[in-house]
């Protein structure tokens, strides 16, 4: 660099180049999260679906536990309801008994409206994948609105890599919440379908 014009040219291109640099840097990123988005979106998806497939609200129940646990590679799901007095198993696949340790952190998820874990429950998938441990895991998420109860994925929780793992399983306990709010307006109904037959 002889000439001091060479230097300012020198200066320009160089920040310039840094601009570029950055910028190609944040449309990378902007796309890696809109791929999550978009898996996120498709898994969601496949959840209202099979919802809407449903011909009765408990088989909803059964078909939620049986999309989550696909969604999730985990092995089972269980929408659990709490009904005042005690918890108990709404509908499952996998394991469908309620042990003490299941109603205790059932019980502090509802209470503290956050997600409770029990054992190394979450991880993302990764190109090549890793093999899970054997430790058992559990997660518990409260539902937010509706009814009182949350969800229990047993097993590992794998949601897509840069997903975001809460707000996906926070939208799989709303959906849960609905279909258990759905059933308990189906065997309200039909009480009261009895009860009117019997008058």
């Amino acid at each position: 660099v002889q000439k001091p014009t060479n230097v300012a040219e020198l200066g320009l291109f160089l920040a310039v180049a840094g601009v570029g640099a950055s910028m190609l840097a944040l449309l990378r990123r902007q796309v890696q999260v809109t791929a999550a988005r978009q898996a996120e979106t498709v898994v969601l998806l496949e959840l209202s679906q099979e919802s809407a497939r449903a011909v009765t609200p408990r088989d909803a129940m059964e078909r939620l536990c049986i999309a989550i646990r696909r969604a999730t590679t985990s092995k089972g799901c269980a929408i659990l309801s709490d009904d005042g007095s005690e918890w108990s198993v709404a509908a499952a696949t996998g394991d469908s008994t309620m042990t003490r340790t299941d109603t205790t952190l059932a019980e502090e998820a509802a209470k503290s409206g956050e997600i409770v874990r029990y054992g190394g429950a979450t991880r993302s998938r990764q190109a090549g994948g890793r093999k899970p441990t054997a430790e058992r895991s559990l997660t518990f998420v409260p539902f937010r609105s509706g009814e009182r109860g949350a969800l229990r994925i047993d097993g590992k929780v794998t949601v897509p890599r840069l997903a975001d793992a809460e707000r996906m399983l926070f939208a799989f306990a709303d959906e849960a919440s609905v279909a258990l709010h759905r059933a308990r307006l189906a065997r309200e109904a039909r009480r009261v379908e009895a009860l009117e037959r019997a008058d």
